[in-house]
């Protein structure tokens, strides 16, 4: 097979593939194609987008502001919840549009995006970072620029670059601690179960029992079946999730939090009578009156019930997370470990728990050289502090 010059391009046979060499953004990219005719027409599609960029480099082409792409592309987002569509509009309106919305989308550079993330606080960079990747995301794969790249995946915001970085920690020292407000106590839990049981509300009781036992997220216990459950094993097993926003079952969103949890006899005896027969029946159905599109419940109607009875009982609000913060906090206090914790939880690892519930680890290491270092200065006064030999 000899190579073959397509638009002063050579394209040339590479085992069973065609490739050629194209300079796109200054950097030299090998493309390859399985049949010559795909590799000509690979190569067609990003010289002309080459082309449209040199034409709209040197003003004869059509500019696409920035600020007006990043609207087209939300205006688009039709799966976004109300209130993250919400706060992307204002970043987009105070931050975006202000001091970079006027640049051609087709001509922003890594360097540009680095200088406007240096101009903002952390948490607003990581908002318009947000934007800025799923603008350049959609535009690039529905051909809306004539660039081949995405700049956001070359920068990045980080808390160092930021406005408010004090200069003594970076962003992996960033402890979010979880505040103790937002983690209801054992007299709170127990009057909640309490007050469900006590009103005849079979279905938030159970509700109760399950969240503050597995500490798994509200969407994941809604959409449980009695089929999840199994009192030969005594094991829950948690496999999906019912997403509010899009109204769909889904997968839960990493695969660590598919998971099987062993619970103990007595939570299963506890259990037994609340649960439907029918082994593909939700333990928690949707309400038909309300026209759901759901089978079952989701994070919301669950959060609707549990501040009703929050304001009935006059207790502090937190949301229906509280209770998985509950359940990590007391297995921390009774000193299992962070990794068991986190794998219970449904995690990767203990990063995040450490992160979350630092002031609820205590350090074994760190205990063990404190009690051996006691032990020592006790012995140096035993002798009278005289340490040194005749």
């Amino acid at each position: 097979m000899q190579r073959v010059v397509h638009r002063k391009i050579a394209i040339v046979p590479h085992g069973r593939r065609w490739r050629f060499q194209i300079r796109l953004d200054g950097i030299v990219r090998t493309v390859s194609r399985p049949t010559l005719e795909e590799a000509r027409r690979a190569l067609d599609v990003l010289l002309d987008r080459r082309n449209v960029e040199r034409e709209s480099r040197s003003g004869s082409g059509t500019a696409m502001p920035l600020a007006t792409l990043c609207t087209d592309w939300l205006g688009r987002q039709k799966h976004l919840a109300p209130a993250t569509r919400k706060n992307y509009e204002i970043h987009l309106r105070v931050h975006i549009t202000p001091k970079i919305g006027s640049v051609d989308a087709s001509l922003v550079r890594p360097l540009d995006l680095e200088d406007f993330y240096r101009s903002l606080n952390y948490a607003a960079a990581q908002k318009s970072h947000m934007v800025l990747r799923g603008t350049f995301e959609w535009a690039i794969r529905n051909e809306k620029l004539a660039r081949p790249s995405n700049p956001t995946l070359s920068v990045r915001p980080t808390r160092r670059m930021c406005l408010d970085y004090d200069g003594y920690y970076g962003e992996d020292d960033d402890f979010r601690t979880v505040p103790d407000k937002a983690i209801p106590t054992p007299d709170e839990v127990k009057l909640l179960i309490k007050d469900a049981n006590a009103r005849g509300q079979s279905w938030w009781w159970l509700y109760l029992i399950i969240a503050t036992t597995t500490g798994a997220r509200p969407g994941q216990i809604c959409a449980l079946r009695r089929k999840d459950f199994d009192f030969d094993a005594c094991a829950v097993r948690i496999e999906w999730n019912a997403d509010k926003v899009s109204k769909k079952l889904k997968r839960p969103k990493s695969p660590w939090s598919v998971r099987t949890l062993h619970l103990g006899r007595g939570f299963f005896a506890k259990v037994a009578e609340h649960l439907p027969s029918d082994p593909e029946a939700f333990l928690f159905p949707s309400d038909a009156l309300r026209g759901s599109e759901l089978p079952c419940r989701n994070s919301r109607s669950i959060e609707r019930k549990l501040d009703r009875q929050q304001q009935r009982l006059g207790l502090p609000h937190y949301t229906p997370h509280g209770f998985r913060h509950f359940v990590a906090t007391h297995m921390l206090d009774q000193g299992h470990s962070p990794l068991q914790v986190g794998k219970f939880l449904g995690h990767r690892d203990d990063m995040m728990v450490r992160k979350l519930y630092g002031n609820h680890i205590v350090d074994e290491t760190q205990r063990t050289i404190g009690e051996a270092a006691s032990r020592f200065t006790l012995e140096l006064d035993d002798y009278g502090g005289d340490t040194a030999e005749p």
